[in-house]
């Protein structure tokens, strides 16, 4: 038993465990997973298979039963499994397990089964295998306003930084506002240390006393960065200051940060475990005179282990403005998601019209060594594709291999999309997949299959309808295998409220070779309606009613299959309310009945979700009674509980010392469960600056959970240190610039008579403040050749469009001012209840607005999703473009025509759909399995 136990603790607290076998080599019964650990992204379902060894000389009636020790996981195959195993002879069990997108990366889960005597309740054997969410970073962040003008009468100087976490953890992170010895005295850092929740985004402040310096400088760079606490920069956003001047010398130097977010970072884990664990970290760029090259690290070595050095996210990139090249970890997003060490590059034109890539991976997400020691090999792929993007219509085509030894198969994929815009304000796009599937390794045919879908939005007057639909055949070796989706939507906005209806089927029915014992089959339908709206200023409320309807056959009774439902009728509410600029409260709820197949008769549940915020301080809580999905129910089931109840709450709190040199945070959570015991954990971290460009960092992070009689607990301990770098200066052949500006009063674009001379107008070259004298020149000396970005901020009526010069020589520009009318609206975010967990923040997007000429305006949408711009008269076309969306997210009416008048205000809006929920279902198969 000692044996036993120091297998059990140590399966608890090393990162990566290997599956142990509670029975040993010579015990009479054995139950042996086909995997010891499995790695999930999370969203899906998993597959293993046990297999029961019976070595008696009699068989065995037993009862099988999964135990999953802690709220995360949801089991879908049916517990106490009666199972009959002849003498000296053995059974293969399917077992299903779902791994939502909420389970806590980075954590093992541990999966224990046991087989109990029928007739005697004694327990025959045990054994566990392991869980693995892997850790998807994606921490971002934006300065609100990339360019600030300083009057002579400024008091003060404040940046508004949005943070975006798009990741699936919870992150501390560190923010850092810089400004360079310019703006007198010591050089000004600002720091700014908090833990920002998984799919959730916060607005953060610097604020900086003006100086005589400052107003008497030409002007200077605020550098804001972001950092991991691996000291991992997620994120660079650089803001000019300045004051306006007729006459500038362009000097590098001025107006950048020599440590331009290139860093060296060391670090350790898990101090207190003899185990610990020490990273290196680093990420670099340097210009070159025909392009950039950035390269990154992340090295991670263990003490006391014989695991192999872990070598990730690291690669170099060479890149120019028309062929780039990288190595080392790659990753690819398409049809099947590929990530491993190789190589990839791309050619195109120069203004991307026409874009080639190719790259080649092996399957091993470990640089060096083999990241799968012991299993099977880690397959390889390949892909070539070619994008062509134009103004309306774009075409994305790829040819990808996969050769998967843990499906058996070798896979050749044909992807062709294409992108239409359709004058209306409609929006069509059509795909189509080929695929050809090669099992002779298992001796089975080959097969030939195809996938599709289609996708229409628009809008007519008030109304937005959107339809996206998706159709595989059972083969497919895509992602999306054997998988029907259909999705429609229409919505109807009056002023600030909004009524909506959609309607939500998908079916999942994939085939597996004929060796897989198990085919799973999933449908969901769902349809709601619902109205949203302001009830008073600040306050905003939703009403959603809703129907869904689940149906599988991945739930187990005894030996066999059995059809499990779940019909739900919910009404979902959401309250916003904004009580000051750093003090608001969120709550939603899901409440209503529902009938399953595992309990008789109608029932009540309840979900709701409270959110409070006040400066630094906030507090979450939550609270569910009753079940809203499959794994809520088969746990409560076969625990003999009447409902699933949950109860979870927590603080958190960031505070600086010693003159903001120093930053402590620290959270706390508490969970209890019915069904999963309890949970709580902590975390705390400090990090001070010793020097200029040194940070020194510690964190501690606590978990204890308790499960009926049984504990277990982890601390870790973290301490690092993170060292910025310069990045080289870079000297280049100089031009001068000289811009005219006049207001073209008769509008034919040419200075004339009736036309004046623009005075004291404002304008930006590449960001670059410029105030026009008495004659309306602007003077720029001492530039390097490159293409250069002319704008005039709109002021007092008059405007012109963004212009493009390329600078190789000393050159001469005329713009003419026109007057302006004004064009004004929004964006909307749809969700429905199976869409994907996103940030909901509204700010950030680009809207873009071109005209009959071809000449584009862009602008970034508020907090409110609000954005707005003064045009020209005339007739333009409004569009976001859908790639720089997130890919979760569809643009109902991307492209929108609108005819702008002077003097007067146009109104439009978008609407952003948030796709739903795929699940996938991977099959896990052992080579050792007869």
């Amino acid at each position: 038993m000692k044996k036993i136990a120091r297998r059990l603790f140590l399966s608890c607290i090393l990162p990566i465990s290997t599956c142990s076998l509670f029975a040993q080599p010579g015990d009479e019964v054995i139950i042996i997973p086909d995997h010891a650990i499995t790695k999930t992204a999370g969203n899906e379902v998993i597959s293993f298979i046990l297999k029961i060894k019976n070595q008696r000389k009699n068989a065995i009636d037993g009862t099988l039963n999964c135990l999953l020790p802690e709220k995360g996981l949801s089991l879908i195959t049916r517990q106490g499994i009666r199972v009959t195993i002849p003498a000296t002879d053995s059974i293969f069990v399917p077992v299903k397990i779902y791994a939502p997108s909420k389970i806590r990366a980075g954590k093992e889960y541990i999966v224990r089964f046991s087989l109990k005597e029928q007739s005697s309740g004694q327990i025959l054997s045990e054994g566990h295998c392991s869980v693995m969410m892997n850790t998807k970073r994606s921490v971002s962040l934006y300065a609100l306003s990339t360019a600030i003008q300083l009057e002579n009468n400024s008091d003060s100087l404040i940046i508004p930084v949005r943070v975006v976490n798009n990741g699936n953890t919870a992150e501390n992170v560190t923010v850092i506002s810089s400004l360079p010895y310019t703006t007198g005295g010591d050089a000004f850092y600002a720091t700014r240390q908090f833990n920002i929740a998984a799919f959730s985004d916060t607005l953060v402040y610097f604020r900086k006393r003006v100086t005589r310096r400052m107003l008497q400088a030409e002007g200077f760079d605020a550098s804001i960065k972001g950092f991991y606490t691996n000291g991992e920069l997620f994120g660079v956003s650089g803001i000019k200051i300045q004051s306006p001047r007729v006459v500038r010398r362009f000097n590098e130097s001025e107006y950048q940060d020599s440590f331009n977010g290139n860093y060296l970072s060391l670090s350790a884990e898990n101090t207190l475990n003899p185990y610990k664990s020490y990273v290196l970290g680093a990420y670099g760029s340097a210009l070159t005179e025909g392009g950039k090259f950035t390269y990154s690290l992340n090295a991670t070595t263990w003490r006391n282990s014989g695991n192999t050095p872990l070598l990730r996210n690291t690669w170099i990139n060479y890149q120019t403005a028309t062929v780039g090249l990288k190595a080392g970890n790659i990753d690819k997003s398409a049809e099947i998601n590929l990530n491993g060490r190789g190589a990839s590059f791309f050619i195109s034109d120069s203004l991307h019209t026409n874009t080639i890539e190719a790259g080649y991976v092996e399957k091993n997400y470990n640089l060096i060594g083999i990241s799968n020691k012991g299993r099977l090999a880690p397959g390889n792929a390949g892909w070539l594709s070619f994008s062509h993007n134009k103004e309306k219509f774009r075409l994305n085509s790829s040819l990808m291999y996969d050769n998967s030894p843990y499906t058996y198969s070798k896979s050749i994929l044909s992807s062709n999309t294409a992108i239409y815009q359709v004058r209306g304000k409609f929006r069509m796009s059509a795909s189509l997949h080929g695929a050809y599937s090669d099992y002779s390794l298992i001796n089975e045919r080959s097969k030939i299959s195809a996938a599709g879908d289609i996708l229409v939005n628009g809008r007519i007057k008030k109304f937005e309808f959107s339809s996206s639909n998706f159709l595989s055949l059972p083969s497919y070796p895509g992602m999306r295998k054997g998988t029907t989706s259909l999705s429609e939507r229409v919505n109807w906005m009056s002023g600030s409220f909004s009524v909506w209806g959609n309607l939500n089927y998908n079916r999942f029915a994939p085939q597996y070779p004929s060796n897989n014992t198990f085919s799973p089959r999933y449908e969901n339908l769902k349809t709601e309606m619902g109205i949203s709206g302001p009830i008073s200023q600040g306050v905003t409320l939703s009403f959603a009613p809703a129907y869904a309807q689940d149906k599988s056959n991945s739930y187990f009774v005894g030996n066999e299959n059995t059809a499990s439902s779940l019909k739900s009728w919910n009404l979902n509410t959401t309250l916003n309310c904004v009580i000051s600029s750093n003090q608001y409260i969120s709550l939603n709820s899901e409440s209503g009945i529902y009938r399953s197949s595992y309990s008789p008769g109608m029932k009540y549940h309840l979900k709701t979700n409270l959110n409070y915020r006040y400066k630094e301080l906030g507090i979450f809580s939550s609270f569910q009674k009753g079940a809203f999905y499959f794994g809520e129910l088969v746990n409560a089931y076969s625990m003999n509980k009447n409902d699933y109840t949950m109860l979870s709450i927590g603080p958190s709190i960031q505070k600086d010392l010693f003159h903001k040199k120093c930053m402590v945070t620290a959270s706390a959570s508490y969970i209890r469960s019915n069904i999963s015991g309890s949970s709580l954990a902590a975390n705390s971290r400090v990090e001070y600056d010793v020097l200029k460009h040194t940070r020194l960092f510690a964190g501690l992070a606590y978990n204890r959970l308790s499960y009926n009689n049984d504990h277990y607990q982890t601390n870790n301990l973290q301490l690092g240190l993170v060292q910025k770098l310069p990045t080289p200066g870079i000297a280049l052949k100089t031009n001068v610039l000289d811009v005219f500006l006049y207001k073209d009063v008769n509008q034919n674009n040419t200075y004339d008579a009736g036309d004046s001379i623009a005075v004291n107008q404002p304008l930006l070259i590449n960001q670059i403040m410029f105030l026009t004298g008495k004659d309306g020149n602007i003077h720029y000396k001492n530039l390097p050749a490159e293409t250069y970005t002319i704008s005039t901020p709109y002021l007092k009526g008059w405007y012109a469009a963004d212009s493009r010069i390329y600078l190789n020589k000393d050159t001469r520009t005329e713009i003419a001012l026109q007057k302006t009318g004004a064009l004004r609206g929004q964006i909307t975010l749809s969700f429905s209840e199976l869409s994907f967990e996103i940030p909901r923040s509204k700010a950030g997007v680009v809207i873009t607005v071109t005209d009959k000429e071809g000449r584009s305006y862009n602008t970034k949408t508020n907090e409110d999703g609000e954005f707005s711009f003064y045009l020209p008269a005339g007739k333009f076309t409004a569009s976001i473009n859908p790639e720089n969306l997130r890919a979760e997210i569809d643009c109902l009416n991307c492209q929108q025509y609108v005819d702008v008048s002077p003097e007067k205000s146009t109104t439009v809006s978008f609407v952003l759909k948030v796709r739903n929920r795929k699940l996938e279902t991977k099959k896990f198969k052992s080579p050792g399995l007869k």
